[in-house]
């Protein structure tokens, strides 16, 4: 994590800071469109139905050094279904998504956010043309928090944080700072990749934390990825043009503070 600019006075140093037996109960919801541009011309293709998913999040201990602990249960899952989408498809897709509700998961951050670990076993019988874009959104998830510098910033403060693999730059600016609660801007780029399908992207969002909560209370990205592939089919060799469009978008449902309850809701 590398800070641009510490912003204005005062500055504050920004940890998560949830108590063991904290849990969220977490909205997420994800959609796509795609469009192909060859010989002058775009036309959309169809789009996959979105997925809405709820699921719940328990901190299960702190560490001496401030390393969350927490795991999750996948509750429920159901397909955002377009107009127009024959019935049987949608039911076909509905019963690929059966095995998940119950998945299981776990992780491990830093008080900054940086995820140390993350793992989500998805079900074996799980369809094989969902097992990488389920895996993908769960990662997605599980590196949600990468947002906090490790040195004080105040507002107006912008920062970046480097992925390796793929190549990409999240910009972060601190828009809002008021008791427990940050929000963020968030910038995301990935230049143009050196092997084929070539793909670059570029995305926006913006997120609201609470500091003594493990997940964002919101957050919102909007992804565009621009793709240049070989087209398959007879004739000369032709360059494609595909445009992919992501949206996703998070909301805390609720929240239960463990001294509020006597025992833990997960087991």
């Amino acid at each position: 994590m590398k800070v641009l600019h510490p912003g204005q006075t005062p500055q504050t140093l920004l940890q998560l800071r949830p108590l063991a037996g904290s849990i969220q109960r977490i909205g997420v919801r994800s959609e796509s469109n795609t469009s192909v541009r060859h010989s002058g011309r775009t036309r959309e293709l169809p789009s996959p139905p979105g997925i809405q998913m709820n699921l719940t999040v328990e901190v299960t201990r702190i560490s001496p050094e401030g390393e969350i602990h927490y795991r999750f249960v996948l509750e429920q899952m159901d397909l955002l279904v377009k107009a127009g989408t024959p019935q049987k498809d949608a039911e076909a897709l509905r019963a690929e998504l059966a095995p998940l509700p119950g998945l299981r998961g776990e992780g491990r951050v830093s008080p900054h956010g940086r995820s140390n670990h993350f793992h989500a076993a998805l079900p074996p019988d799980l369809a094989p043309h969902l097992q990488e874009p389920l895996q993908r959104l769960l990662q997605t998830l599980g590196g949600m928090g990468t947002f906090l510098p490790s040195s004080p910033v105040g507002l107006g403060a912008r920062w970046e944080h480097q992925t390796p693999t793929p190549p990409s730059t999240t910009t972060v600016e601190l828009k809002r700072l008021e008791k427990q609660e940050v929000g963020l801007k968030l910038e995301l780029y990935s230049p143009p990749s050196s092997t084929e399908p070539r793909t670059q992207s570029r995305g926006e969002g913006g997120c609201v934390m609470s500091l003594d909560r493990l997940w964002p209370l919101q957050y919102e990205l909007s992804v565009e990825t621009h793709a240049q592939v070989q087209s398959q089919d007879d004739g000369p060799p032709r360059r494609l043009e595909t445009t992919t469009h992501l949206r996703m978008r998070m909301r805390e449902q609720s929240f239960t503070s463990p001294l509020l309850r006597p025992s833990a809701y997960l087991r």
